[in-house]
């Protein structure tokens, strides 16, 4: 809308206001109608000014529009560039892609991932193997733990009753040993007195003369036989803490009752 069309348009309302008023309230009251002529005329003149104020602020909103007009082209443009770049960019990924997946190496790495990838299975299939394996494992350790328990109750008790029986054997061989040297100093005293008792003959024998060349000796002996144990005895005993002693007890003498030759 243009200032004179919206100045005629205010004069036409104005004029509009003034025929439509009442022809007969006080038309002889001239003073009163100037006081409204005033008041008329000031409200014009402050509907001018907003119309000027209106104006300016039109113009400017029309320049901010333009400018902003402006700003919109240059990103619309922006848009498009990119738009374009970004296509360029695809379309030259996508050949890019079709020629590294047409070569040779591309194809040896496609094979080396899919031989990992079995890989990868067959290990965590071992990995699951191992783990029951482990399972199994440590039931066979808790088996075995309860078997060395049993085990080491019955070596107990194996230790206890052969520590019994080697003081038992050690009381035997103690009082063996002495009723073997008590009678080995008796059949030596037998020897001793068989032998004096043959000299004796022999000498009240004077006059009988042997050959010539000839001898007489007594031939003693014991045999290595006897009713009650051998001429030598070796014993090999277990102490109670495990260690092993030798015990040699010796008979160089004859056993008991031996043969006298």
């Amino acid at each position: 809308m243009s200032d004179s069309s919206f100045e005629e348009s205010i004069q036409e309302a104005a004029l509009n206001y003034f025929s439509n008023q009442d022809a007969a309230s006080n038309l002889d009251d001239l003073s009163s109608s100037n006081i409204e002529s005033d008041l008329l005329q000031d409200q014009l003149i402050r509907i001018h000014s907003q119309l000027v104020s209106y104006k300016n602020q039109e113009e400017s909103f029309t320049n901010n529009i333009k400018k902003l007009q402006k700003e919109l082209m240059q990103l619309n443009q922006q848009i498009s560039n990119s738009i374009h770049e970004r296509d360029e960019a695809l379309k030259l990924k996508s050949d890019e892609l079709s020629r590294i997946k047409e070569s040779e190496q591309y194809q040896k790495l496609q094979d080396e991932k899919v031989g990992i990838e079995n890989q990868i299975v067959r290990y965590k299939i071992g990995q699951a193997n191992v783990k029951t394996e482990m399972e199994e494992v440590k039931d066979q350790i808790l088996g075995m733990q309860n078997f060395i328990k049993l085990r080491d109750n019955e070596i107990k008790n194996l230790n206890r009753e052969y520590e019994k029986i080697s003081r038992e054997r050690d009381a035997l061989l103690q009082k063996f040993n002495g009723q073997a040297s008590h009678e080995i100093r008796k059949a030596k005293t037998d020897v001793s007195r068989r032998s004096d008792s043959s000299r004796d003959g022999y000498s009240m024998k004077k006059d009988i003369k042997p050959f010539p060349n000839s001898s007489f000796s007594f031939n003693i002996g014991f045999n290595s036989s006897s009713r009650r144990g051998t001429a030598s005895l070796n014993s090999s005993a277990i102490n109670s803490d495990g260690t092993s002693r030798n015990s040699n007890r010796s008979l160089n003498s004859s056993a008991l009752d031996s043969n006298v030759y």
